[in-house]
């Protein structure tokens, strides 16, 4: 019986380990440029704007920038 309970973690330390993995995701790089993605993803559905003024738009900012 010992045996097993040292193969099983408990309920405490395995919820600790998947928090510490989603804590992990939610740091890294690749879920930042999701993040940055969906937001940017978000402002395109919901601008009212005609395309042809977000193109002049685009045309006027420098590479890298967004307003």
């Amino acid at each position: 019986m010992e045996a097993q309970a040292a193969l099983h973690p408990t309920p405490d330390q395995s919820l600790r380990q998947k928090a510490q993995t989603l804590l992990s995701i939610f740091h890294s790089r690749l879920f930042q440029a999701l993040l940055d993605i969906q937001e940017v993803y978000e402002a395109t559905v919901t601008d009212t704007q005609p395309l042809t003024a977000r193109r002049a738009r685009a045309k006027d900012r420098p590479l890298g920038h967004s307003t």
